[in-house]
């Protein structure tokens, strides 16, 4: 079952001229041409093909990509341009939940040194941000410029109101981190 799954994975979702898999919807003949970090995510089943794999993990350290001081922006940065709202949630900011799927992904794929590097980038911007401020926050800033509490989550930033700010110990950012940091390897 789950080697028909990765085949109609790679049949309807690879997008060889991106060199990641895309987001299709029901009924679409294509994958949407927006690279986000989701097109990563087909490596945690182990299954994907070591080029494709090794192309996915190329992306990790491109610039236009998702290779910035705070990996994975939750757009590639070259595709942000026109889009409304960038910076907003989903719109640029990295989720340490995805980070842990792609980590664990790149080891499932036999890519142990990516993993490695994505796993210490990761970690090391959520620490430095918890020790400063004392808390796990929902999302980062792929710069890594900007402190947590200043991001916008949906509209403007205001402190007064929970619904436009990022959210304080935030339980998926902990249990990932606990992961990473305690099996750095994914074994356990």
């Amino acid at each position: 079952a789950a080697t028909a799954l990765a085949a109609a994975i790679d049949a309807l979702l690879w997008v060889e001229g991106r060199g990641i898999y895309g987001d299709r919807g029901a009924g679409e003949a294509a994958p949407r041409p927006l690279r986000t970090p989701a097109g990563l995510l087909p490596l945690v089943h182990g299954l994907v093909a070591p080029e494709r794999a090794r192309r996915l993990a190329r992306l990790l350290d491109d610039p236009a990509a998702f290779g910035t001081a705070m990996p994975l922006p939750s757009v590639a940065i070259a595709d942000l341009a026109g889009l409304a709202h960038t910076g907003d949630m989903w719109r640029g900011p990295v989720w340490v939940n995805i980070n842990h799927q792609v980590v664990r992904g790149l080891q499932a794929c036999g890519l142990a040194d990516e993993a490695a590097g994505l796993r210490a980038a990761t970690l090391a911007v959520i620490e430095r941000w918890c020790a400063s401020h004392g808390s796990f926050f929902e999302f980062y800033d792929p710069a890594d410029r900007t402190a947590p509490p200043d991001m916008p989550r949906k509209g403007r930033n205001d402190p007064a109101s929970p619904y436009h700010q990022v959210i304080h110990d935030f339980g998926w950012t902990a249990t990932c981190w606990l992961d990473l940091a305690c099996d750095p390897d994914g074994r356990s």
